[in-house]
């Protein structure tokens, strides 16, 4: 069994910028979540397994549901956090919408089972990468 930490009140934190339902999963309480991981290291070549990164984020999107435009950069406590990287790993099929939109990059990834997406959110000098910032589109 796999335990997957619901965010509070099982939605998202910010309904206007976000609808759907997502939480966290720990390769330390998980199986599934540790091979996940391990592929990412493969896939990366970047060191992900037993670090300080965080848990892994799962993200569940109804029809109607979207994730507005936003960088991988986030408020904890009071400090402001920059993913270094990001990996996306599509767990199923979209029929029409759900794209993963990099607005400024002009790129648009439809979700496939399996397929995954991968970047790096800043740049070698410490400077955010501008051209990640992304969303995701309605699930039609």
């Amino acid at each position: 069994a796999t335990t997957v930490k619901n965010v509070p009140g099982d939605r998202v934190l910010d309904a206007r910028k976000r609808q759907g339902v997502h939480g966290w999963i720990s390769e330390k309480e998980s199986e599934a979540a540790l091979k996940v991981s391990k592929l990412i290291e493969r896939i990366t070549s970047l060191r992900v397994v037993n670090t300080v990164n965080e848990d892994l984020q799962i993200a569940g999107y109804t029809p109607g549901s979207y994730y507005t435009v936003h960088t991988d950069t986030y408020s904890f406590g009071e400090k402001e956090r920059t993913r270094v990287a990001t990996f996306m790993l599509y767990l199923s099929d979209v029929e029409k919408g759900g794209d993963t939109a990099f607005v400024q990059a002009g790129v648009k990834v439809k979700p496939e089972k399996g397929s995954a997406v991968f970047w790096f959110n800043q740049l070698a000098s410490g400077r955010l990468e501008d051209l990640t910032w992304h969303g995701a589109c309605p699930v039609i």
